[in-house]
């Protein structure tokens, strides 16, 4: 089942694209935030005029004519892509991975198939072989490739120590059998005939894709920390250092590190932070680095328990009640009292 919110990118709204799709056909553009709305969580649709007005519109008065009229603009100014599978057509929403946080653990298998020669998101794949390192070789139960619409057989079919391996998935139907081809080039020196030369040259090559791909991931980890709170990162980076616990390497990949501070930052905005925090710190204490259950301990925070600071390193608890002024005078009262302040109120002084 998709998601119940999606992001929507504050730049969309300068899209050259969308505003010329808007331009041709009005309903066009409204069709296209709807279909981020209704799609599937890895931005698929059926492509059909008649399932995707059932999806995506059913209570407008456009008629099944105006709804393909307005696909094929979308098309022609590339916000989606047709494909077919069993000679049946579906619609991809072309950069959906590029503005959608991808939360693998809550994701499951694809409502469509996946278009002929996918290629599975660079996160999805550092998920799956997370999961295996830290639960042995025949992977994790809970969230095996088969989950995500992949063959069983697919982290098999990559070259794990190599991260820069691509693989594409040519899937006819969800859930049935698929093929995954993997490439690989590596390129030998022809003026040598020493084995052992190749494969320290292939190990250096190796060597300079990891440094770069380290060097991009930390790249995209201080741009996702850049002007997060001091508290908020102390407590990103114990639930991390918590996730790395539970592996057997007692260590997390750069990319999972990434895509697990962006997740809890999406997890942030959308809880609030008071009630992130209590979250955090309740799975930090419980050594539970999940993050369904930071939102389920989120959901028990109650602000008019919650312990505040004012600033001076004191702390004091808000009042309980807002129609019961006296608790909030003297809660005020005892703040300004330490402080060697006054109040005129007499309360104060017999405090």
């Amino acid at each position: 089942m998709a998601r119940q919110w999606r992001r929507l990118y504050s730049k969309l709204i300068e899209s050259e694209n969308l505003t010329m799709a808007a331009e041709e056909d009005g309903f066009a553009e409204r069709l296209f935030f709807r279909m981020i709305a209704a799609c599937d969580d890895y931005g698929r649709l059926p492509a059909a005029p008649f399932p995707l007005k059932a999806r995506t519109c059913p209570m407008v008065s456009q008629g099944l004519d105006q709804v393909a009229k307005a696909v094929q603009i979308l098309e022609k100014h590339e916000l989606v892509k047709r494909y077919e599978v069993n000679g049946e057509e579906y619609l991809v929403l072309c950069t959906w991975f590029e503005h959608q946080s991808q939360k693998w653990f809550a994701m499951g298998e694809p409502e469509y198939p996946h278009p002929p020669g996918w290629r599975p998101p660079e996160s999805l794949v550092e998920w799956l072989i997370e999961k295996r390192e830290a639960t042995g070789e025949k992977g994790s139960p809970m969230y095996p490739p088969t989950r995500y619409g992949l063959p069983e057989d697919f982290l098999d079919s990559l070259v794990t120590n190599n991260p820069t391996t691509e693989a594409t998935v040519d899937a006819t139907t969800v859930g049935t059998e698929t093929e995954t081809e993997t490439e690989t080039e590596t390129e030998y020196d022809n003026d040598s005939n020493d084995p052992l030369s190749a494969d320290a040259d292939r190990e250096c090559g190796k060597g300079v894709e990891n440094s770069q791909r380290e060097k991009t991931h930390a790249e995209k980890l201080a741009s996702l920390r850049d002007g997060v709170p001091g508290e908020d990162l102390d407590l990103i980076d114990e639930y991390l250092d918590n996730a790395a616990l539970e592996n057997k390497t007692k260590r997390i990949t750069p990319g999972r590190r990434v895509n697990e501070t962006r997740e809890l930052l999406d997890l942030r905005q959308e809880l609030g932070t008071p009630a992130w925090r209590h979250g955090m710190r309740a799975a930090n204490k419980a050594a539970a680095p999940n993050p369904n259950y930071v939102q389920k301990a989120a959901g028990n925070y109650d602000a008019r328990k919650s312990v505040q600071s004012d600033g001076s390193g004191r702390k004091y608890h808000p009042p309980q009640d807002s129609k019961r002024p006296t608790k909030t005078l003297r809660g005020w009262d005892a703040v300004l009292g330490e402080e060697g302040g006054s109040h005129d109120d007499g309360r104060c002084a017999n405090a």
